[in-house]
């Protein structure tokens, strides 16, 4: 450490004079060693967060409903042939997976892993296609990526999507982009009414931890933040939130993530859809 320099003139202020420049000058590098020091704390705590996965697979406790067919005549005229049933409550009849529950972070503000961010992409398309929505549950990581509404049937749709103020007319093959300003905590509508038992839905957040079941009921939320407490919400257009657990109140669970964690088979009421 540099020596404080001797007064040549012993009326010279301490403050103002070279004591005080050399004071002043050892201040200032203190504060900029401390600043460093704090910004080193701060990558490496950022470093050591690590990214894992959740998941678990929904299964009915209880006989698989049979699905319920389209009879409007629209369906008839516009999908000749095919054979369209109502998605809001789909169960595979071989092993009772329930199809479409959407699976989110419900923590505003939650840290996003490099490795959420790189798996996001920059664009969510919600595809018109053989007379239903694809996908029926959607993720959207508003203020990140862009959502379209796309046609690939030969019959016009038109894809309404209140919660944005949207609701494009689409011509066979057209792709239509659409802005969405706001997050949510309950997934939104989207909804054809030319042909009107095309309905799905679209999960809204502050960031990219969303999931739908798929067919066999089995769901993962993938490079979600280690070491910090996160609440996921379970939810099903049928039952609104969905208290698959007694212990899950209002759908939702807290869980803080060492490594990967697998919920299992999680089997649900079929009373819990009976509203």
């Amino acid at each position: 450490m540099e020596c404080p320099p001797t007064f040549a003139n012993r009326s010279e202020s301490p403050v103002s004079g070279r004591f005080g420049v050399w004071r002043m000058t050892m201040l200032r590098r203190f504060r900029i060693a401390s600043a460093a020091l704090a910004l080193a704390g701060s990558l490496s705590s950022l470093a050591s967060v690590g990214a894992a996965d959740l998941k678990g697979k929904f299964v009915l406790d209880g006989a698989a409903p049979a699905s319920t067919p389209v009879t409007d005549s629209k369906a008839e005229n516009d999908f000749p042939g095919q054979k369209l049933v109502f998605e809001n409550f789909v169960v595979d009849p071989d092993t009772k997976g329930i199809a479409n529950i959407a699976v989110y972070v419900r923590t505003n503000g939650v840290a996003v892993t490099p490795e959420a961010t790189k798996a996001a992409g920059e664009k969510v398309v919600v595809d018109n296609k053989n007379g239903q929505f694809h996908p029926h549950i959607t993720g959207l990581w508003v203020g990140k990526q862009k959502l379209s509404f796309k046609n690939s049937d030969p019959a016009a749709h038109n894809s309404n999507f209140a919660h944005a103020g949207e609701n494009p007319l689409l011509a066979p093959n057209a792709e239509v982009p659409v802005n969405v300003a706001a997050a949510a905590l309950i997934p939104k509508e989207v909804s054809c009414n030319i042909h009107p038992w095309m309905k799905a839905f679209i999960v809204c957040r502050d960031n990219p931890y969303i999931a739908g079941s798929g067919k066999d009921g089995s769901f993962e939320l993938k490079n979600l933040p280690t070491g910090t407490e996160l609440e996921i919400q379970i939810w099903h257009e049928k039952s609104g939130y969905l208290a698959a657990k007694p212990e899950w109140e209002k759908g939702r669970f807290k869980i803080t993530l060492d490594g990967d964690k697998d919920l299992g088979e999680i089997k649900v009421d079929p009373k819990l859809f009976e509203k």
